[in-house]
């Protein structure tokens, strides 16, 4: 009874983790599908018998699921994700240096709460290149005379922790949150005369010259805007690289980016050493 207990609060805190996530972005709407009364009462009705304690946005969802997903919630009780998304989620969980619990398990339980559209959007944030969408890359400064510095007021500090590193941060930037979002550079000016505040100086960073200024980063069908993925309607039209081009994207972006997928790009090959699992994977009823 311990052991079954323990792992249904691990559970439990990996669902809090992705909830988390959905609703820090639920404001990210996009052109959605049309639910009628009853579709809205019959999600409603399940969700209230399967997950009581946890709010759900219905406008929200109806821009993320289509009627027929529902029907197919509501008649299997999960909602329907394609191989490649099960296999995403069930590496992510893998990966998890905390919490270790059966992947079968939690994808069974995150499949009665995330429709595919937003597992595979919040998938995607834990990657190198969501990571980079959402908090940008550090690079040196360029002072007047052409030279970079790491900072100027010793290493000390820095490498202590009691002060930050004096690098230009390159992410992307929308005024009110809601999109579009473009890349721009952040630079520390120095700091206030007044009260020692750090002054930041911003500007808008060409989409041409982010290959020149982050490590690793190259284009991968022709020079765009990558912030595209962000904001009110996402869109996967600008693949590209942090390290070693095609081959270094993830998984999750190389399918929402329908890198070397099929006429349809629905499915993309699954994570290597996957596949072959997740074909032999069967739902354990539950106890």
């Amino acid at each position: 009874m311990y052991h079954l207990i323990k792992k249904n609060k691990i559970i439990l805190a990996l669902a809090l983790v992705f909830i988390i996530l959905f609703f820090a972005w639920n404001n990210r709407l996009k052109e959605g599908f049309t639910w009628n009364q009853d579709t809205i009462k019959k999600f409603s009705d399940f969700e209230k018998t399967r997950n009581p304690n946890i709010i759900f946005d219905i406008p929200t969802i109806q821009q993320q699921a289509s009627p027929e997903e529902v029907d197919t919630l509501v008649k299997t009780g999960q909602w329907p994700w394609s191989k490649a998304i099960r296999g995403f989620f069930k590496d992510r969980v893998e990966k998890d240096p905390i919490n270790k619990i059966d992947p079968q398990d939690a994808e069974r339980r995150a499949r009665t709460i995330y429709n595919q559209t937003i597992m595979g959007e919040m998938l995607s944030w834990f990657e190198p290149e969501g990571q980079f969408l959402l908090n940008g890359a550090k690079v040196d400064p360029v002072l007047k005379d052409g030279g970079t510095s790491d900072s100027g007021e010793g290493t000390y500090g820095l490498t202590s922790g009691l002060i930050g590193s004096n690098k230009d941060i390159i992410k992307c930037y929308s005024e009110d949150l809601k999109g579009p979002y473009k890349m721009q550079r952040a630079h520390k000016a120095g700091y206030d005369g007044v009260n020692g505040a750090i002054q930041t100086v911003y500007s808008d960073v060409n989409d041409a010259d982010l290959p020149g200024l982050v490590a690793g980063f190259s284009f991968l069908k022709g020079e765009c805007n990558p912030c595209s993925a962000l904001g009110s309607e996402p869109k996967y039209d600008c693949p590209f690289s942090l390290h070693d081009g095609k081959k270094g994207v993830s998984g999750i972006w190389a399918y929402l980016w329908k890198l070397d997928s099929g006429d349809d790009g629905k499915e993309f090959p699954i994570l290597k050493g996957l596949k072959s699992e997740l074909d032999s994977l069967q739902e354990i009823k539950k106890t």
